[in-house]
Protein backbone atom coordinates (compact mmCIF):
# COMPACT_ATOMS: atom_id res chain seq x y z
CA UNK A 1 0.00 0.00 0.00
CA UNK A 2 1.65 3.67 -0.33
CA UNK A 3 3.17 5.13 2.73
CA UNK A 4 0.39 7.66 2.90
CA UNK A 5 -2.20 5.30 3.37
CA UNK A 6 -0.15 3.21 5.64
CA UNK A 7 0.30 6.02 8.03
CA UNK A 8 -3.47 7.24 8.06
CA UNK A 9 -3.85 3.52 9.08
CA UNK A 10 -1.16 3.31 11.83
CA UNK A 11 -2.72 6.43 13.17
CA UNK A 12 -6.29 5.43 13.39
CA UNK A 13 -6.87 8.28 10.57
CA UNK A 14 -8.59 6.14 8.13
CA UNK A 15 -12.39 5.19 8.29
CA UNK A 16 -12.69 1.56 7.88
CA UNK A 17 -16.23 2.51 7.75
CA UNK A 18 -16.39 4.53 5.10
CA UNK A 19 -17.62 2.72 1.41
CA UNK A 20 -15.08 5.28 -0.55
CA UNK A 21 -12.08 4.08 1.70
CA UNK A 22 -13.19 0.53 1.14
CA UNK A 23 -13.06 0.98 -2.33
CA UNK A 24 -9.62 2.43 -2.13
CA UNK A 25 -8.34 -0.66 -0.29
CA UNK A 26 -10.08 -3.31 -2.52
CA UNK A 27 -8.35 -1.17 -5.86
CA UNK A 28 -5.27 -1.87 -3.99
CA UNK A 29 -6.37 -5.43 -3.44
CA UNK A 30 -5.52 -5.20 0.02
CA UNK A 31 -8.53 -6.90 1.72
CA UNK A 32 -8.42 -10.23 2.54
CA UNK A 33 -10.76 -12.38 0.35
CA UNK A 34 -12.43 -9.99 -1.68
CA UNK A 35 -11.95 -8.98 -5.10
CA UNK A 36 -13.11 -5.51 -6.22
CA UNK A 37 -14.00 -5.27 -10.07
CA UNK A 38 -14.15 -2.03 -11.63
CA UNK A 39 -15.41 -0.27 -14.71
CA UNK A 40 -12.68 1.57 -17.04
CA UNK A 41 -13.73 4.71 -15.24
CA UNK A 42 -12.91 3.53 -11.59
CA UNK A 43 -15.99 2.54 -10.50
CA UNK A 44 -17.27 -0.48 -8.68
CA UNK A 45 -18.95 -2.88 -10.77
CA UNK A 46 -19.30 -5.99 -8.33
CA UNK A 47 -17.60 -7.63 -5.39
CA UNK A 48 -16.45 -11.50 -5.86
CA UNK A 49 -15.62 -13.60 -2.83
CA UNK A 50 -13.05 -15.91 -2.43
CA UNK A 51 -12.20 -18.78 0.11
CA UNK A 52 -9.94 -16.91 1.95
CA UNK A 53 -13.03 -14.37 3.24
CA UNK A 54 -14.26 -17.11 6.04
CA UNK A 55 -11.15 -19.49 5.80
CA UNK A 56 -8.38 -16.86 6.00
CA UNK A 57 -7.72 -13.95 8.42
CA UNK A 58 -4.93 -11.54 9.50
CA UNK A 59 -2.53 -10.75 12.11
CA UNK A 60 -2.49 -7.32 14.39
CA UNK A 61 1.04 -6.79 13.30
CA UNK A 62 0.67 -3.12 11.79
CA UNK A 63 -2.35 -2.26 13.59
CA UNK A 64 -5.76 -3.81 14.90
CA UNK A 65 -6.97 -6.26 12.77
CA UNK A 66 -4.41 -5.34 10.26
CA UNK A 67 -1.00 -7.06 9.44
CA UNK A 68 0.08 -9.93 7.57
CA UNK A 69 -1.86 -12.67 6.19
CA UNK A 70 -2.69 -15.60 8.13
CA UNK A 71 -4.00 -18.30 5.61
CA UNK A 72 -5.79 -21.24 7.17
CA UNK A 73 -6.93 -19.71 10.06
CA UNK A 74 -10.70 -19.63 10.36
CA UNK A 75 -12.10 -15.79 10.11
CA UNK A 76 -13.92 -15.74 13.56
CA UNK A 77 -13.98 -11.97 13.52
CA UNK A 78 -16.60 -12.32 10.27
CA UNK A 79 -19.87 -11.85 10.93
CA UNK A 80 -21.59 -13.45 7.63
CA UNK A 81 -24.95 -13.39 8.64
CA UNK A 82 -25.08 -9.61 9.65
CA UNK A 83 -23.30 -8.91 6.10
CA UNK A 84 -26.22 -11.15 4.34
CA UNK A 85 -29.18 -9.62 6.31
CA UNK A 86 -28.01 -5.65 5.16
CA UNK A 87 -28.35 -6.84 1.65
CA UNK A 88 -31.12 -4.35 0.09
CA UNK A 89 -32.74 -7.27 -1.38
CA UNK A 90 -33.66 -10.47 0.34
CA UNK A 91 -36.29 -11.02 -1.54
CA UNK A 92 -34.23 -14.30 -2.82
CA UNK A 93 -34.16 -15.49 0.68
CA UNK A 94 -37.56 -14.71 1.67
CA UNK A 95 -38.87 -16.97 -1.31
CA UNK A 96 -36.77 -19.64 -0.74
CA UNK A 97 -37.76 -20.13 2.43
CA UNK A 98 -41.27 -18.77 2.93
CA UNK A 99 -40.91 -16.55 5.07
CA UNK A 100 -40.54 -12.82 5.70
CA UNK A 101 -37.45 -10.43 5.58
CA UNK A 102 -37.79 -9.85 9.02
CA UNK A 103 -37.86 -13.54 10.26
CA UNK A 104 -35.06 -14.21 7.72
CA UNK A 105 -32.62 -11.01 9.72
CA UNK A 106 -33.72 -12.66 13.22
CA UNK A 107 -32.30 -16.01 11.88
CA UNK A 108 -29.07 -14.51 9.92
CA UNK A 109 -28.08 -12.20 13.04
CA UNK A 110 -28.87 -14.97 15.45
CA UNK A 111 -25.45 -16.99 14.32
CA UNK A 112 -22.81 -14.10 15.47
CA UNK A 113 -19.12 -13.77 14.52
CA UNK A 114 -17.09 -16.45 12.97
CA UNK A 115 -20.20 -18.76 12.88
CA UNK A 116 -22.38 -20.25 9.16
CA UNK A 117 -25.19 -21.99 8.37
CA UNK A 118 -24.27 -24.10 5.30
CA UNK A 119 -27.76 -26.22 5.46
CA UNK A 120 -29.76 -23.71 5.86
CA UNK A 121 -30.99 -23.21 2.65
CA UNK A 122 -31.27 -26.44 2.10
CA UNK A 123 -33.77 -28.31 4.95
CA UNK A 124 -34.60 -24.80 6.09
CA UNK A 125 -33.98 -24.99 9.71
CA UNK A 126 -33.05 -21.80 11.02
CA UNK A 127 -33.26 -22.34 14.86
CA UNK A 128 -31.69 -25.92 16.83
CA UNK A 129 -34.80 -27.49 18.63
CA UNK A 130 -33.85 -26.07 21.61
CA UNK A 131 -34.20 -22.66 20.49
CA UNK A 132 -30.23 -21.56 20.18
CA UNK A 133 -29.06 -20.72 16.83
CA UNK A 134 -28.26 -23.44 14.41
CA UNK A 135 -24.68 -22.00 12.49
CA UNK A 136 -21.65 -23.78 13.43
CA UNK A 137 -17.97 -22.33 13.40
CA UNK A 138 -16.01 -21.53 10.82
CA UNK A 139 -13.50 -24.13 10.57
CA UNK A 140 -9.42 -23.76 10.62
CA UNK A 141 -7.49 -25.70 7.73
CA UNK A 142 -4.93 -27.10 9.64
CA UNK A 143 -4.04 -30.71 10.70
CA UNK A 144 -5.96 -31.73 7.29
CA UNK A 145 -3.56 -33.78 5.64
CA UNK A 146 -4.70 -37.01 4.48
CA UNK A 147 -7.99 -36.32 5.63
CA UNK A 148 -10.37 -36.24 2.62
CA UNK A 149 -13.74 -35.65 4.74
CA UNK A 150 -13.13 -31.74 6.07
CA UNK A 151 -16.57 -30.55 7.21
CA UNK A 152 -17.50 -30.91 10.59
CA UNK A 153 -19.82 -33.62 9.51
CA UNK A 154 -17.53 -35.23 7.44
CA UNK A 155 -20.32 -35.21 4.42
CA UNK A 156 -17.49 -33.67 2.17
CA UNK A 157 -13.90 -32.83 0.94
CA UNK A 158 -12.28 -29.37 0.15
CA UNK A 159 -13.21 -29.21 -3.53
CA UNK A 160 -17.02 -30.65 -2.52
CA UNK A 161 -17.22 -27.72 -0.25
CA UNK A 162 -15.71 -25.65 -2.64
CA UNK A 163 -18.47 -26.35 -5.31
CA UNK A 164 -21.12 -26.50 -2.65
CA UNK A 165 -20.62 -23.03 -1.55
CA UNK A 166 -19.55 -21.25 -4.69
CA UNK A 167 -22.43 -22.78 -6.82
CA UNK A 168 -25.50 -23.18 -4.38
CA UNK A 169 -24.60 -20.41 -1.80
CA UNK A 170 -22.59 -17.31 -3.44
CA UNK A 171 -24.12 -17.33 -6.57
CA UNK A 172 -21.15 -18.63 -8.71
CA UNK A 173 -20.67 -19.77 -12.17
CA UNK A 174 -21.22 -23.61 -11.77
CA UNK A 175 -22.97 -26.42 -11.32
CA UNK A 176 -23.40 -28.80 -7.89
CA UNK A 177 -24.67 -31.86 -7.96
CA UNK A 178 -25.02 -34.27 -4.81
CA UNK A 179 -27.85 -36.98 -5.04
CA UNK A 180 -28.39 -36.84 -1.08
CA UNK A 181 -29.93 -33.26 -1.53
CA UNK A 182 -32.47 -35.01 -3.05
CA UNK A 183 -33.85 -36.71 0.31
CA UNK A 184 -37.13 -34.97 0.65
CA UNK A 185 -37.44 -35.46 4.32
CA UNK A 186 -33.95 -34.51 5.32
CA UNK A 187 -33.67 -31.23 2.80
CA UNK A 188 -37.38 -30.27 1.85
CA UNK A 189 -35.91 -27.21 0.49
CA UNK A 190 -33.29 -28.34 -1.58
CA UNK A 191 -35.05 -31.45 -3.11
CA UNK A 192 -38.22 -29.49 -3.62
CA UNK A 193 -36.25 -26.13 -5.59
CA UNK A 194 -37.01 -26.93 -9.89
CA UNK A 195 -38.31 -30.15 -9.37
CA UNK A 196 -41.60 -31.61 -9.77
CA UNK A 197 -41.69 -35.03 -8.33
CA UNK A 198 -45.46 -36.19 -9.43
CA UNK A 199 -44.59 -38.19 -12.39
CA UNK A 200 -41.40 -39.61 -11.06
CA UNK A 201 -42.78 -40.94 -7.92
CA UNK A 202 -45.74 -42.64 -9.63
CA UNK A 203 -42.92 -45.27 -11.45
CA UNK A 204 -40.52 -47.67 -9.77
CA UNK A 205 -37.65 -46.08 -10.02
CA UNK A 206 -38.82 -42.67 -8.29
CA UNK A 207 -36.71 -40.82 -11.26
CA UNK A 208 -36.70 -39.26 -14.45
CA UNK A 209 -34.81 -40.29 -17.63
CA UNK A 210 -32.82 -36.98 -19.13
CA UNK A 211 -34.68 -37.13 -22.72
CA UNK A 212 -31.72 -36.77 -25.52
CA UNK A 213 -31.17 -33.64 -26.86
CA UNK A 214 -30.65 -35.27 -30.34
CA UNK A 215 -33.66 -34.57 -32.70
CA UNK A 216 -35.01 -32.02 -29.65
CA UNK A 217 -36.82 -30.44 -32.51
CA UNK A 218 -39.60 -33.31 -32.91
CA UNK A 219 -40.78 -32.09 -29.23
CA UNK A 220 -41.63 -28.45 -30.52
CA UNK A 221 -45.53 -29.78 -31.11
CA UNK A 222 -46.48 -30.84 -27.83
CA UNK A 223 -44.09 -29.19 -25.61
CA UNK A 224 -41.21 -29.74 -23.44
CA UNK A 225 -40.20 -32.05 -20.28
CA UNK A 226 -42.38 -34.86 -19.88
CA UNK A 227 -45.85 -33.64 -19.30
CA UNK A 228 -45.06 -30.85 -22.20
CA UNK A 229 -45.31 -27.67 -19.24
CA UNK A 230 -43.00 -25.75 -21.69
CA UNK A 231 -44.58 -24.80 -25.27
CA UNK A 232 -41.49 -23.78 -26.71
CA UNK A 233 -37.35 -24.04 -26.47
CA UNK A 234 -37.72 -20.30 -25.48
CA UNK A 235 -40.04 -21.51 -22.36
CA UNK A 236 -37.17 -23.84 -21.34
CA UNK A 237 -33.84 -21.74 -22.02
CA UNK A 238 -35.71 -19.33 -19.78
CA UNK A 239 -36.90 -21.29 -17.05
CA UNK A 240 -33.10 -22.40 -17.11
CA UNK A 241 -31.84 -18.87 -16.78
CA UNK A 242 -33.98 -17.76 -14.09
CA UNK A 243 -33.67 -20.64 -12.20
CA UNK A 244 -29.86 -21.42 -12.39
CA UNK A 245 -29.09 -17.62 -12.51
CA UNK A 246 -27.42 -17.78 -16.07
CA UNK A 247 -28.12 -14.52 -16.75
CA UNK A 248 -27.98 -15.00 -20.74
CA UNK A 249 -27.93 -12.73 -23.31
CA UNK A 250 -30.71 -12.46 -25.71
CA UNK A 251 -28.00 -13.23 -28.28
CA UNK A 252 -27.15 -15.86 -26.48
CA UNK A 253 -30.51 -17.33 -26.00
CA UNK A 254 -31.85 -16.99 -29.55
CA UNK A 255 -28.28 -19.06 -30.62
CA UNK A 256 -28.75 -21.43 -28.08
CA UNK A 257 -32.51 -22.10 -29.47
CA UNK A 258 -30.30 -22.24 -33.20
CA UNK A 259 -28.14 -24.27 -32.00
CA UNK A 260 -30.72 -26.90 -30.05
CA UNK A 261 -32.56 -27.26 -33.02
CA UNK A 262 -29.98 -28.41 -35.01
CA UNK A 263 -28.98 -30.81 -32.96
Amino acid sequence: MPDSIKQQLKAGKLDLNDPADTVALLKLNAVVGVTGFFDQDGKLRSVGLQCAFCHSTVGDSFAPRIGKRLDGWANRDLNVGLIVSLAPNLKPLTDLLGVDADTVKKVLNSWGPGRFDAELDKDGKAMRPDGKQAGTLIPPAFGLAGVNLHTWTGFGSVPYWNSYVAATELNGSGTFFDARLSNKEQYPVAAGSGVDSFQADRSPTHMYRTAPLAGLWTHQKGGFYHDGRFATLRDVIEHYDSHFGLRLTEPEKRDLIEYLKSL
